[in-house]
C-alpha cells in the first residue's frame, strides 16, 4: 500500500478529480487502482493507491502531521471496495454521503464517459464501441441473432448485464465471459436509475439512498466477479440516468461509468431501418447503445443491415476496456 498526498496539478498533466474534495491527482499508471480519498486539510488530500511506482510524486512536499494523518486513517483499511464486506461498505458510503444534496440529473454529467477519448476519434479508420444492455430480468433471454452476427463478423462488444439476467442466463453469461470478443460490465442489481434521493427516469424509481445505491452497484459487480472470475471495470445504470452524488459514489467503488453517444434502438423501440441508419451515421469515437434481450424488437435486424456494411468500410470496433488501457 502506498499513501500519497496530492495538490492541484498543472493543466498540462493528465489527472483525475478527487470527488471528495475537488483536488486533482495524477491519473494512475497502468496497474494502479485508486480508492476512497480521505480529506486531510484544506490544501491537500490523502489518496490511497496500491501498486505502481511513485514517479511524479517525488517533488510533493508532505508535512509530518499530514503523513501521520494518512497513516492513522489507513490502518486496517482494505485497498479496494470489493475487499470490504458489503454491509460495512454500505455503512461507510452512507456516512460519507449523508449530507450530499444532489442538484443535477441526467445522462451526460461530468464523470460519465459518453464517447471514446480523442485518440480514438480518427476519420480513417472510423472507431466505434458497441455496447449491449440486458435490461430488467432474463425472461426474454438474449437475441441469439445478435450474438451470432457478432461472432461471425468478429466484432467485440461490451455487454451490460443486470443481476436478474445473469442469474437466469448463467450458462450463456459464462460463455460470453470466456469469449474475448465479449466484455461483461455491470448494469445494476435491480436495473434502477442511480440516485441518492430516489429520483425517477422514464417512470422507473431510482435508488433512494447511498446505501441502496451501493447495493445496486456493488451487489451487481460482485455477482459478475463471481461469475466471470474478475471484477467488472464499467457500470451503466438502468435508464443511464444519474445525479452527481451517485457519480461520485460509483467512482468511489472503483468503477467507471459508461454513458453513450448514440442510442441505436431507443430502448428497443425503433424499427430495423432506423437502427441501421443510426449505426451507419455514427461518427468516429461514438459509443453505441442498444439492447440484447428484446428479440421482438427491430434491433437485431437493424444490426444485421448495418454491421456488415460498417465492417466493409473498415470500421474498427473496440471494447470499452480499451478506453481505460489507452488512458492508463
Amino acid at each position: 500500500m502506498r499513501h500519497v498526498l496530492c495538490r492541484p496539478l498543472r493543466a498540462s498533466l493528465r489527472s483525475v478529480r478527487n470527488p471528495s474534495c475537488g483536488c486533482e491527482i495524477p491519473a494512475p499508471a497502468k496497474g494502479w487502482r485508486p480508492w476512497i480519498p480521505f480529506r486531510v486539510d484544506e490544501k491537500s488530500c490523502a489518496y490511497l493507491v496500491a501498486g505502481g511506482n511513485m514517479k511524479g510524486f517525488a517533488e510533493r512536499r508532505v508535512g509530518a502531521i499530514s503523513l501521520l494523518a494518512i497513516f492513522f486513517l489507513s490502518v486496517s483499511l482494505p485497498a479496494f471496495a470489493e475487499e470490504i464486506p458489503l454491509p460495512e461498505l454500505r455503512a461507510r458510503m452512507a456516512e460519507r454521503y449523508k449530507n450530499t444534496r444532489p442538484k443535477q440529473w441526467g445522462e451526460a454529467l461530468p464523470g460519465i464517459v459518453t464517447r471514446l477519448p480523442a485518440t480514438f476519434n480518427t476519420a480513417s479508420p472510423k472507431v466505434l464501441a458497441l455496447t449491449l444492455d440486458t435490461c430488467g430480468g432474463g425472461r426474454k433471454g438474449a437475441d441469439q441473432r445478435i450474438l451470432q452476427l457478432l461472432r461471425e463478423l468478429k466484432i467485440p462488444v461490451t455487454v451490460f448485464a443486470t443481476t436478474p439476467w445473469l442469474r437466469s442466463q448463467d450458462k450463456l453469461a459464462r460463455e460470453l465471459a470466456a469469449n474475448p470478443l465479449f466484455e461483461l460490465a455491470a448494469h445494476g442489481e435491480k436495473h434502477k436509475p442511480a440516485s441518492l434521493s430516489g429520483r425517477s427516469a422514464y417512470g422507473i424509481k431510482g435508488t433512494a439512498s447511498p446505501a441502496e445505491l451501493v447495493d445496486e452497484v456493488e451487489g451487481n459487480a460482485r455477482v459478475l466477479a463471481a461469475l466471470a472470475g474478475k471484477r467488472p471495470r464499467w457500470f451503466r445504470s438502468g435508464t443511464a440516468y444519474y445525479d452527481e452524488g451517485a457519480v461520485a459514489l460509483i467512482h468511489n467503488l472503483d468503477l467507471e461509468i459508461a454513458g453513450y453517444t448514440v442510442s441505436l434502438d431507443q430502448g428497443a423501440t425503433l424499427p430495423a431501418k432506423e437502427v441501421a441508419r443510426r449505426a451507419l451515421a455514427a461518427k468516429s469515437g461514438s459509443i453505441l447503445l442498444c439492447h440484447l434481450n428484446h428479440p421482438e424488437s427491430g434491433t437485431a435486424e437493424g444490426l444485421m443491415q448495418a454491421l456488415p456494411l460498417l465492417r466493409e468500410q473498415g470500421v474498427r470496433f473496440v471494447l470499452l476496456s480499451e478506453v481505460l488501457e489507452k488512458r492508463e
